[in-house]
């Protein structure tokens, strides 16, 4: 997408030859409105006609300058999303004072060794299912980001910190720093969103198939290093 500066709307041999260059390459342009303020359409959207982003709708914005903003829909797919069912123990709300009276309960007698530790394995597990019984949860696993290093997720965990210190106390002092911890994380993480992608495209230089191909698989959700 850009501005060609070209009057695709005119029938002359060098719009000719343009078009003839894209149908060679397997690229269709989708601008046929005018996009400059003398009527003529020099910002272009050009894809690739099989594989390229599906696009919904291409239409003429607003005037921000002499030239209008072209605006673009595209047919996204949603990432491939894989669930799986885990059991755990809610220890978090168990009644601990309940846990402690009744393990000074137990009582276990045995000269074996094997004998008394079985029976302890069993008395422990008994209290644990009346005390903090096994849940099962779905979890979601999605397929880890590149820009979600160790540095991102510090950010992030810093933040999820301070939003639960906010919503227990509603102290202004500590949405302030709530407020603070969540721009940084937002702010650094679109940072490494976009140098790593941008690393990727210039890798890319030179080789338009698998330029075509990443964007692809970047809007649609596919498996490809776009997602890895």
């Amino acid at each position: 997408m850009g501005d060609f500066n070209l009057h695709i709307e005119e029938n002359s041999n060098v719009i000719s030859e343009f078009n003839n260059s894209l149908d060679a390459l397997g690229l269709i342009q989708h601008v046929d409105f005018p996009t400059h303020i003398h009527g003529r359409s020099l910002d272009l959207v050009i894809t690739e006609f099989t594989n390229g982003v599906d696009l919904v709708s291409c239409e003429a914005g607003p005037f921000l300058s002499d030239h209008c903003a072209v605006k673009v829909t595209t047919r996204v797919q949603k990432e491939n999303i894989v669930s799986k069912s885990i059991s755990f123990r809610n220890f978090k709300n168990m009644n601990k004072q309940n846990f402690s009276e009744d393990l000074q309960k137990l009582s276990l007698d045995s000269d074996n060794v094997e004998t008394f530790v079985g029976e302890f394995e069993n008395t422990i597990e008994s209290l644990l299912n009346t005390h903090a019984p096994m849940q099962e949860k779905t979890q979601i696993c999605r397929a880890p980001k590149p820009w979600f290093n160790e540095t991102i997720m510090s950010l992030k965990r810093l933040m999820r910190k301070s939003e639960r210190l906010w919503r227990k106390h509603r102290k202004p002092c500590d949405y302030e720093i709530y407020k603070s911890s969540m721009n940084k994380y937002h702010h650094e993480l679109r940072n490494e969103k976009h140098s790593i992608l941008s690393q990727k495209v210039l890798s890319f230089k030179g080789d338009s198939k698998k330029l075509y191909k990443f964007v692809k698989d970047l809007t649609k959700g596919g498996k490809s290093d776009a997602s890895r």
